[in-house]
């Protein structure tokens, strides 16, 4: 069921600190269908900021991720960094990441490297003991192991690595993104494999036997967006949000003069932070809120980003605007403890803001 209709949600900011004995989360190839993914989760996972260190197939999934935000705002990947590291051997690869993870850590939420096809002959052990001290180092920190991408031809050494990884992962509880499984079965979900068992990529998702065509770029960049709602809380089991209608009520108007939700009109560059739990019937633990934003008055033309919380401001505005005139859109807003902000991107100058709310999710 889609549950949301704007053109951002976000529910939570916070990466779950992984669990003593807590079970893998493993994107496959039966985790490609990104439209299955409620607006809620999707978002949760765009909150989430991401490092990717990589090579020219991670130049492929990177790619792919624009492509589909091109085709819907809703994938909007903007704190997702994909990093190019290029090819320095398969260690200089593992060692890349702890150094980046010293130097770029606090910076991100989730943290990882991705091989390439040319590196058959990663040791597994060096891999595993890499991110298990960087787990140690770095508990509150999501790090993702991956299988080694495959081509449409077989290797054993690269078959024997991956196995070892997918069985170490479901051991141990790891978060694994098997793109080699993504890349060895078809959009039916039939596994190519040569007369040996080792995985071979189908024609479909490459452009010259190991990099991604244009497809195989969107079909793994949506398993990515699958694991990032995954590792962002989302349970594809759980009971969908309900509903719930409101008598529209406004909450928000700058054009009174005074009290936590009035004046001053909005300035440029600057966030302001609104709470909406308790007011106008929406409740306490309402996850979102469908909304009617409205600009008027504005000195500049500009545009207002509305986000949950007061965290980071997303890369997607709720709505554009010209000098002098009034424009509104309907939206639907993840809260964060009850609250939401509104960051006023004008150059320069100030606009009104006027927020009616019409129902809640929870």
């Amino acid at each position: 069921m889609k549950i949301f209709a704007g053109p951002l949600v976000v529910l939570c900011l916070l990466v779950p600190a992984p669990r003593a004995g807590a079970q893998a989360i493993v994107a496959d190839h039966t985790a490609t269908d990104v439209a299955a993914i409620p607006d809620a989760a999707i978002a949760s996972a765009a909150a989430l900021r991401l490092l990717v260190r990589h090579a020219s197939v991670g130049g492929n999934i990177d790619s792919g991720l624009n492509a589909l935000h091109t085709a819907n705002a809703r994938y909007d990947r903007s704190l997702w960094d994909f990093q190019s590291r290029g090819n320095p051997g398969w260690q200089e690869k593992v060692d890349d990441l702890v150094t980046q993870a010293a130097a770029q850590g606090a910076s991100f939420d989730v943290l990882t490297m991705k091989f390439c096809y040319i590196d058959p002959n990663a040791s597994f052990t060096y891999y595993r003991d890499a991110l298990l001290g960087l787990e140690a180092t770095y508990p509150t920190k999501r790090f993702v192991w991956w299988t080694i991408p495959i081509e449409t031809s077989g290797n054993t050494n690269r078959q024997a690595f991956n196995d070892l990884v997918r069985a170490y992962a479901a051991a141990n509880g790891k978060v694994l993104f098997d793109i080699a499984d993504i890349e060895s079965h078809n959009a039916a979900g039939v596994k190519r494999v040569d007369g040996n068992g080792r995985e071979l990529m189908w024609d479909e998702w490459t452009s010259d036997g190991g990099h991604l065509s244009a497809a195989g770029s969107q079909r793994v960049a949506s398993a990515l967006w699958w694991l990032m709602a995954r590792i962002a809380g989302w349970s594809p089991t759980a009971d969908p949000l309900s509903f719930h209608t409101l008598v529209p009520c406004r909450i928000v108007d700058t054009r009174n003069a005074t009290g936590p939700y009035g004046g001053p009109a909005l300035a440029a560059g600057a966030a302001r932070a609104f709470t909406m739990a308790g007011q106008c019937g929406v409740p306490a633990d309402a996850s979102a809120v469908a909304l009617n934003v409205t600009v008027t008055n504005p000195a500049s033309a500009g545009s207002l980003t509305v986000y949950p919380g007061t965290g980071t401001v997303p890369g997607t505005s709720t709505i554009s605007f010209a000098a002098g005139r009034t424009r509104a859109n309907n939206t639907t807003i993840g809260l964060v403890d009850g609250v939401l902000s509104v960051f006023d991107a004008q150059a320069t100058g100030t606009t009104h803001f006027i927020v009616d709310v019409s129902g809640y999710y929870r």
